[in-house]
């Protein structure tokens, strides 16, 4: 009857543990994925020479035909 309860016991410790352990390691993946994602975001940044890879918005428009340079 003893042994019952204490086998009770560890079984429900045993639950309690594998869950924390399970809970922490969803945790560390969740960080590694966040990490590994900034710094690829960071590579991607510095191979673009820190520009946005985006083409620039204020483009100029063409010269009229026969219009002159001015200076």
């Amino acid at each position: 009857m003893a042994l019952t309860a204490l086998l009770a016991e560890y079984n429900s410790l045993r639950t309690g543990s594998l869950q924390a352990i399970s809970n922490r390691i969803q945790i560390m993946n969740f960080a590694f994925t966040s990490l590994a994602v900034v710094t690829a975001a960071m590579i991607i940044s510095f191979a673009a020479g820190g520009r946005s890879a985006a083409p620039p918005t204020a483009a100029r428009a063409p010269a009229a035909a026969g219009a002159t340079p001015s200076g």
